[in-house]
């Protein structure tokens, strides 16, 4: 069965309808006053069945009128108050919407590093600390590097000049990162933190960077002759920002995250070791190191690890780490 539904008359023709009919009503009355009163009202007796018949009808349509009219009004406020509501659903959702883009905006802000747009320690925390809440840890290496003579650029060409060079290299390198390797930025107010039990830095300056790589040791070194390479082709963009060229290197360490390593700071504190090391000896402007120094051997039996090592020792001063860390 179909859904009652009230019945609606549009304003003109209920309009025609209710005159045609008060017309036809008056104009019977009048022509046919005698006819109608004896017929409804016999022998002026108003208590019968034919005048309460009359009374009936006229009270059930005056009521159906009423009624209907009073659903109809029910029902448009009804609908007018649907309307309202998914508006203001539809409006509500769209500020959710905006709302969680600001906050994701935020997080992103929050998370990256103000002058080079890159993931910041804050999301190197946050990714580490996730990495120590899963069962099955994949092999990773850690791979700090420290820019060198970014100081000695800051005195020369002052802060804005520099920071365009530091956000063009990282960029530079952040675009051509592959699906293993991820890059973080530390701030120069690192060493500030040591109070606070964070992260420490002895050299801070603003221009040191983490790479966390994917895979055996060989991989982060794949990873940081690259890098190697791609830094004469940053050493020549130089002139385009700071009006001259300025040969621009580093010094890295790389260690691998081991199985004992309870939080970020357990591997820090070795990175941190071996860059100190590289740091203190090191006599050109490229020196690296990279800790365990025993997976060499092993990895080296492989031809293109072995290759990867050799093309390190070349590309690189590479200082041997004695002390068991």
């Amino acid at each position: 069965m179909g859904k009652i539904k009230p019945i609606r008359l549009e304003l003109k023709y209920g309009l025609v309808i209710g005159l045609a009919l008060l017309l036809i009503t008056v104009f019977t009355l009048i022509s046919k006053w005698e006819d109608v009163s004896s017929f409804f009202i016999p022998s002026g007796e108003l208590l019968n069945w034919r005048f309460v018949f009359l009374l009936i009808v006229l009270f059930v349509v005056i009521t159906w009128f009423i009624m209907n009219s009073l659903w109809i009004s029910e029902i448009d406020a009804n609908k007018k108050l649907q309307e309202e509501n998914k508006k203001t659903n539809e409006d509500l959702q769209l500020k959710i919407e905006n709302i969680k883009e600001l906050l994701k905006l935020s997080e992103i802000e929050y998370l990256s590093d103000p002058i080079t747009g890159v993931p910041n320690v804050r999301r190197l925390e946050k990714d580490f600390g996730d990495f120590f809440l899963n069962d099955k840890k994949p092999l990773l290496q850690f791979v700090f590097i420290d820019l060198k003579n970014f100081g000695e650029i800051n005195k020369t060409f002052l802060s804005q000049k520099t920071n365009r060079l530091i956000r063009n290299v990282a960029q530079d390198i952040y675009l051509g990162m592959r699906r293993n390797e991820s890059m973080f930025k530390f701030p120069a107010s690192t060493a500030e933190k040591k109070s606070e039990g964070n992260f420490y830095r002895i050299f801070p300056g603003g221009d040191e960077f983490v790479f966390i790589i994917g895979g055996d040791q060989s991989e982060a070194l794949g990873f940081i002759n690259r890098l190697r390479d791609k830094f004469e082709e940053l050493s020549k963009s130089t002139k385009l920002i700071l009006g001259e060229i300025r040969n621009l290197s580093f010094y890295c360490s790389i260690v691998q995250v081991d199985a004992k390593d309870k939080n970020f700071e357990d591997i820090f504190e070795r990175a941190e070791i071996c860059y100190r090391t590289v740091w203190f000896a090191a006599k050109s402007d490229f020196a690296i190191t990279w800790y365990p120094t025993n997976f060499e051997a092993k990895l080296s039996e492989d031809p293109r690890k072995k290759d990867l090592y050799k093309r390190s020792k070349e590309n690189f001063e590479y200082i041997p780490i004695i002390e068991d860390l």
